[in-house]
Order: C-alpha cells, then sequence, then structure tokens
C-alpha cells in the first residue's frame, strides 16, 4: 500500500508542474498587437535589438583617394531588422568634419552584416581626428548603442 501512496503523489506532483510549466509558457499567447486589449498590454512588441561595431578604417590600397570603414552591424533580436542605417562619423574635438550614412538593408534574426563604408580621403586627413560608426535608423529594432549612456553621447553628437 505504501508504493502506491507514494506513486499517486509522484504522478500528482508531476501533473502539478506540467500545469505549471504550461501555464507559465502560455502567459503571453499570439494575438494581434492592438494595445486596446489586456493580453497585448502585458506583452510587450518583440523588436530587434542591434548594435554596430566600428572595425577600423584606412585608406584603400586600390584608390588612395578614398578611405574606407569597416562596420559590423549584429542583430540580437529574434526578428528580422528591417532598413537598417549605419551611420559614420569622424570628428576633431567637438567638430564634425565628415559624416556618411549609408543603408545596410534587412538584417535576419540573432545574425550580422560586415560592410565597407566609403568616404573620400581629403574629408578626413587630418591629424587628431576620431571616427565613429553606429547604427543610426532601423524601422523595428531598439538599438543597444541608446541603453549605453558613453555610447549615446556619440551618437547624439
Amino acid at each position: 500500500m505504501l508504493q502506491g501512496e507514494n506513486m499517486k503523489r509522484i504522478i500528482i506532483c508531476l501533473s502539478m508542474l506540467c500545469v505549471l510549466f504550461l501555464s507559465g509558457c502560455s502567459t503571453c499567447p499570439n494575438c494581434p498587437v492592438c494595445t486596446e486589449c489586456e493580453q497585448c498590454k502585458e506583452c510587450p512588441t518583440e523588436k530587434a535589438l542591434v548594435v554596430n561595431t566600428f572595425n577600423g578604417w584606412g585608406e584603400n590600397e586600390e584608390n588612395s583617394m578614398e578611405t574606407l570603414f569597416s562596420v559590423t552591424t549584429i542583430n540580437y533580436g529574434f526578428i528580422e531588422a528591417k532598413d537598417v542605417e549605419v551611420t559614420c562619423r569622424v570628428s576633431k574635438g567637438d567638430k564634425v568634419i565628415f559624416k556618411k550614412s549609408e543603408s545596410i538593408g534587412n538584417i535576419a534574426s540573432t545574425s550580422y552584416v560586415t560592410k565597407q563604408i566609403t568616404a573620400r580621403s581629403s574629408d578626413i586627413r587630418e591629424t587628431d581626428v576620431m571616427g565613429y560608426c553606429f547604427v543610426s535608423n532601423c524601422s523595428n529594432c531598439e538599438l543597444l548603442d541608446m541603453r549605453i549612456n558613453e555610447l549615446k553621447d556619440l551618437a547624439e553628437k
């Protein structure tokens, strides 16, 4: 009888765990994002989480009149990032001496794109300059740079 009693308790415990697990998995069921019903207010809209890394810059060996900026744009989100645009800027002190934006396009979920952005060398041949590239636009993204104050300040200058 003791074995049967233990078996019942194990079955009841497993059943309760399954119910808890299934109820936890369905806290945000798929519903149209209408922002009016309670489900939509509780479940935030999924966004791509995008950040740009500035790999470096240098003179184009094939054309000395050009400077190449190497950038990698990463999407950490679980949905595609759409209409991504990267801006590269070169500053001397507080003065911006060069700025160029270029469309990257769409970036698949949890992936990255590496791109070279070309600039005329005469625009940035000064000394004591700082180069920086960042994601300047994305239609359905949260920009990781905007969560970090130091990077947010660079992007807003």
